[in-house]
């Protein structure tokens, strides 16, 4: 086991002493689940970039306080606010996405340029704007949702999705680092 996987089994290990004392309820809401994800993909892009480097940093610090983070509105705050940073700036500089990203996005334009295009269609041809606007509503989410789930098999296939799961068992964590790690030495 190298220092990397010695990292990530620190990782690990921390999460799972914290998870016993986490209400699983939080765990899920506050993104616990995923942080293990999230120290996976910082691990594998720290050697190039440095904000992967002080997000790992950030990670092993939440890792070891998550518990008592959450019993202060000032702590949830804090870990939410880590993990939005750590995600967005994955999802930016290194296009690794959250599962339901894409169909979330997709959806929500469908909705809103559907219902849009409609409404304007019926209001220059004089027909019932809140009929149209409505049958543009379920257009617009029929087709946001058919392309965002495109787009989401697409990243799935590419491995750009960090897919929340439960506190997996170290053998199969550190199996999985190694893939992608040897999945982004074949991307460079």
């Amino acid at each position: 086991m190298d220092i990397r996987e010695a990292w990530l089994v620190k990782i690990h290990r921390n999460l799972l002493q914290q998870k016993e004392l986490i209400h699983k309820k939080d765990f899920r809401f506050f993104q616990i689940d995923i942080l293990l994800e999230l120290a996976r993909r910082s691990q594998i892009f720290s050697q190039t970039c440095t904000q992967c480097a002080h997000n790992k940093e950030i990670i092993e610090q939440l890792s070891q306080t998550v518990s008592d983070n959450l019993n202060t509105i000032k702590g949830r705050n804090k870990i939410t606010k880590d993990i939005d940073a750590i995600i967005k700036h994955l999802r930016k500089k290194h296009r690794i996405f959250i599962k339901g990203y894409f169909i979330a996005s997709y959806t929500f334009w469908g909705l809103v340029i559907g219902t849009l295009l409609f409404s304007v269609i019926a209001w220059i041809f004089h027909l019932n704007i809140m009929s149209f606007a409505l049958l543009g509503f379920l257009i617009g989410l029929f087709i946001g949702r058919i392309v965002g789930n495109y787009f989401e098999k697409r990243a799935s296939a590419e491995n750009r999705l960090i897919k929340p799961e439960i506190i997996s068992p170290l053998g199969e964590m550190i199996k999985k680092s190694q893939e992608l790690q040897s999945e982004e030495v074949k991307n460079r």
